[in-house]
């Protein structure tokens, strides 16, 4: 019961911080260029999951490393 009662509340938070990134950008574009709001997200975002998951990041092997950095840039310019 408990753990059902904290999938709700993460859903909940969730929705929150989703719906209120467009409100925040719509404001936040009043200031900033398009491109200066996108760079600012991809930074937050960085900083966010390398605080979150660096202990992982350390777990992967060197010979991984080139295609995890492939993956990303092939990705950046060929989203799916």
């Amino acid at each position: 019961m408990e753990n059902k009662k904290f999938s709700w509340i993460y859903l909940i938070i969730l929705s929150l911080i989703w719906g209120s990134s467009f409100i925040l950008m719509k404001k936040a574009l009043i200031g900033l260029t398009p491109i200066q709001v996108g760079i600012f997200r991809i930074l937050i975002t960085t900083a966010f999951l390398l605080l979150i998951g660096f202990k992982s990041l350390l777990k992967i092997k060197r010979r991984h490393w080139y295609y995890l950095l492939l993956n990303g840039f092939l990705g950046t310019f060929f989203p799916v």
